[in-house]
């Protein structure tokens, strides 16, 4: 019954790092647009998570319900030292959900919009940076419950190289995710797919065959998680 609710839980945060992961890599893509063309991204991006952005935090609240309920100890130990990151990373998610009502439903269009513009973009950055970065402390055994000053127990527990590079690759991959699907999706305004048949044929093959690599090494991180996970509840 252990490795079921094991399953329940790297599942929810697959899908929340491929489902969410893409939404978050719609701000990410129009961060690093040039101006010139950011535009013509936002107002395609919008039609590409527009109806579904919101409903897709619903996987992480099951990953987090079912860490509370199955595994209390390893919740607690990860809510207490490493409030920083999880508290940066909530206040991003509540951040990018306003800027992007507030900069598509303003009653009013004013120099508003281009602070709701700024607020989502860089949420849409920093939040799945320091989702990686919360991953990657998990799974590095750097928290020491034996910690006796400030910065060992709450601040090196999870800022180091290691944990960092994996949010800028949590960072890419949502970047990554989100350009697939413009490619897949048709949108209604000829922006995107207006690329040439053969160019998009090719491009598809290499979003597919980044995909089965990123899959494949996935799942290899999700064994030795379960492992790890296996080792801290016993």
């Amino acid at each position: 019954m252990l490795y079921v609710v094991i399953v329940y839980l790297w599942a929810s945060i697959l899908l929340y790092l491929l489902l969410g992961g893409a939404d978050f890599g719609a701000g990410i893509i129009e961060l690093f647009t040039s101006e010139k063309n950011r535009n013509r991204t936002r107002k395609t991006t919008y039609q590409a998570i527009g109806p579904i952005w919101e409903a897709n935090h619903m996987w992480l609240i099951i990953a987090i319900v079912i860490l509370f309920v199955g595994f209390p100890a390893i919740y607690s130990t990860m809510s207490v030292y490493l409030h920083i990151p999880l508290t940066i990373m909530l206040m991003g998610i509540i951040a990018r959900g306003t800027a992007f009502a507030f900069r598509h439903h303003d009653a009013v269009v004013d120099d508003w919009q281009t602070v709701y513009n700024r607020i989502f973009t860089w949420s849409s950055l920093t939040t799945p940076l320091f989702l990686g970065i919360i991953g990657g402390s998990a799974v590095s055994g750097r928290i020491n419950p034996d910690a006796t000053d400030f910065l060992d127990a709450y601040v090196f527990s999870w800022l180091d190289w290691f944990t960092v590079a994996v949010g800028f690759f949590t960072v890419t991959i949502c970047a990554f995710r989100h350009r697939c699907i413009l490619l897949a999706k048709p949108i209604t305004k000829p922006t995107v797919n207006a690329l040439s048949p053969r160019r998009k044929r090719r491009t598809s093959w290499r979003c597919s065959a980044a995909s089965r690599y990123s899959w494949r090494h996935t799942l290899r991180a999700s064994r030795y998680c379960t492992g790890y996970l296996v080792t801290l509840w016993g």
